[in-house]
């Protein structure tokens, strides 16, 4: 794959040496970038696998298993390009949205008689949230306003849940005008794919390239910045010094202090960290049957591949819709905000979360969930050490913050990662790369200033 930024001034005299913290997306094509311009890169990692919260599995089921991100959002991104020259890309499928403990496409929910207005106006949402011009409140606050609430009408109400599950939370943590002012900068497209290939393979020549610049099981707990440069230590104590540092690790590990900078963070990258969203409820599982019984049911000629709108998780969709005639079928349960934290905070196990999404599943579909499921799997990314969480999101408070987020501190500390998105596209592999190429660019314009 060549070299697809061509913003990056090709700058090879002046060699500076260069620390990239996390080997995540962002870490690791951003490497790859300052590697390719001629500079000295130490890449450190905090566990013992490069990928951050892109993983894909491959020996588990008869198919492969996204653990981490899974979707290629629009088709107006670098990314897209990348992922179309890997391999083909599968257009994601239909949904089916539940209503009075029945299951119904868009198009028939549309005609029931109760319902449409409902979805109508989720409908109205949906499309046109980034429209939003009022106070800064919760979206569960914009919801009672407009009488959806769980008791007036709970099926509803799921509908909007499940949404705010695709976020990365609930409905009291999304903030209407940050929601609003990122979706507005949304510029992908609406369109989702996946990758046939596995997710993990857009990486693997950026992983070929920093190799040999690669330290795992390094995390870092100081960064100092001074006169000649930064000063890194990791929490085996040891030192390195070079002429900077690019930050690219998850939100969540600077909310929790992690890494000690000095001189302490300005004020407001502090307040941003603070009041940007990261929730560390995140689960997702992966459930093997030997019969496709959800689309069986709803044989009309659609592809059912999401179910929206359930209790146990906050969707359900076809685990590889693109397999033709495969030995073995998979629904992945898409478990997050409220859903996932009492899940957590109750303490039930892995066996008690499948025993609840079976029995959902079997309610709906007969008992076939139960008659044929052969295996599971799951990961509960709250649980994985140096991540803590699925990804950022926007946050009551939070709608002028991103950017402070990303600004670099004194032209020797730099930060990328999905979280320092500001264009709108947080939260995404996509907006990682985007924000890896811009923290690139910063770090190159500052090289010929003879700043370091």
């Amino acid at each position: 794959m060549e070299n697809p930024s061509s913003k990056i001034p090709n700058v090879n005299t002046n060699k500076k040496q260069i620390i990239v913290v996390g080997a995540g997306a962002a870490g690791l094509y951003a490497a790859s970038l300052l590697i390719e311009q001629g500079h000295e890169v130490i890449l450190l990692e905090a566990s013992n696998r490069t990928g951050g919260r892109v993983w894909t599995k491959t020996k588990r089921f008869s198919y492969k298993l996204e653990m981490g991100a899974e979707f290629v959002h629009g088709k107006g991104t670098l990314f897209h390009k990348m992922a179309k020259k890997i391999d083909k890309l599968h257009k994601e499928g239909d949904s089916f949205f539940m209503w009075r403990d029945e299951l119904f496409s868009q198009e028939k929910i549309k005609k029931l008689e109760d319902a449409k207005q409902y979805f109508a106006d989720y409908e109205e949402f949906y499309e046109g949230h980034h429209l939003y011009e009022g106070d800064d409140i919760s979206m569960n606050i914009f919801l009672e306003q407009h009488d959806i609430t769980p008791t007036r009408q709970p099926d509803a109400y799921r509908w909007y849940e499940a949404f705010a599950g695709a976020l990365g939370t609930n409905l009291d943590n999304l903030g209407m005008k940050a929601l609003a002012v990122e979706a507005y900068r949304w510029e992908a497209g609406e369109q989702n794919y996946r990758m046939c290939a596995g997710f993990e393979s857009i990486l693997e020549k950026w992983k070929e390239n920093v190799k040999p610049f690669l330290q795992l099981e390094k995390p870092v707990i100081m960064v100092r910045a001074f006169d000649e440069g930064v000063e890194i230590i990791t929490k085996d104590f040891q030192n390195y010094r070079a002429d900077a540092v690019l930050i690219t690790v998850p939100l969540t590990q600077l909310k929790q202090n992690k890494i000690i900078f000095l001189p302490e963070l300005p004020p407001k990258k502090q307040e941003a960290i603070d009041k940007i969203g990261m929730d560390n409820f995140a689960i997702k599982f992966f459930l093997n049957f030997s019969e496709n019984f959800w689309s069986k049911k709803y044989n009309d000629g659609q592809e059912t591949e999401y179910l929206v709108g359930m209790e146990a998780a906050n969707e359900y969709w076809e685990t590889v819709p693109y397999i033709k005639n495969p030995s073995t079928f998979g629904l992945t349960a898409f478990i997050m905000g409220d859903k996932a934290k009492n899940y957590t905070e109750n303490g039930f196990s892995k066996g008690q979360i499948l025993e609840k999404l079976i029995d959902e599943l079997d309610k709906h579909f007969d008992g076939n969930a139960s008659a044929t499921i052969l295996d599971f799997d799951y990961l509960d990314w709250a649980k994985v050490e140096y991540i803590e969480g699925a990804y950022s999101y926007p946050s009551v408070g939070s709608h002028k913050l991103r950017k402070h987020l990303a600004r670099p501190i004194e032209d020797k500390i730099f930060f990328a990662g999905e979280a320092t998105h500001y264009n709108g596209h947080f939260a995404t592999v996509h907006g990682a790369l985007e924000t890896a190429e811009r923290a690139v660019e910063e770090i190159m314009e500052i090289i010929p200033k003879n700043k370091f």
